[in-house]
């Protein structure tokens, strides 16, 4: 475990030596950090990429997670496994809340098409179930970015289990 004063001595030291970019990307993380110490992410991935969900009338849900530096790969569009992460977290909030009491549902198997590169100011995920049994769900995602232009199109099936809390 590490201490407080370790932990503050190293981020001096990373401070001093940063650049401006990885400033930033320390401001994001810890903002996500804060807003899941606060309630505001049930998981750590969740306030990393700061997730932002709603549920639509449909029964579909949709999160928005802005893009930042943190987000980004070397080319300046959002890596691949964020693409995937976002996704993988709006269909897994969308199954376990189709789940009964006493029940969770983790990801079995995801498939992500990568469309187009993940530009501008945030992403868009919006997942739906497409078909759910009392063991597994079945769901498919679409990412937009703020112009509306699909960024990836994927699938997910989720295996329901007891929850172990």
């Amino acid at each position: 475990m590490t201490d407080t004063k370790t932990l503050s001595t190293d981020i001096q030291d990373f401070l001093q030596a940063a650049t401006d970019g990885e400033k930033e990307v320390l401001q994001q993380f810890l903002n996500g950090l804060r807003q899941k110490h606060e309630g505001h992410h049930p998981s750590y991935v969740s306030g990393w990429i700061q997730a932002e969900g709603d549920w639509n009338e449909d029964g579909s849900y949709q999160i928005r997670i802005p893009i930042h530096k943190g987000v980004q790969n070397p080319l300046e569009i959002v890596h691949g496994g964020v693409t995937a992460t976002l996704m993988d977290t709006c269909m897994g909030t969308l199954a376990n809340h189709s789940t009964p009491s006493k029940k969770a549902a983790v990801t079995m198997e995801i498939k992500v098409n990568y469309l187009k590169p993940g530009k501008g100011d945030y992403l868009y995920c919006r997942s739906e179930i497409i078909s759910q049994s009392s063991k597994t769900l079945f769901l498919a995602s679409t990412i937009k970015d703020e112009k509306d232009q699909i960024i990836a199109y994927g699938t997910g099936t989720f295996y329901v289990i007891d929850f172990l809390a």
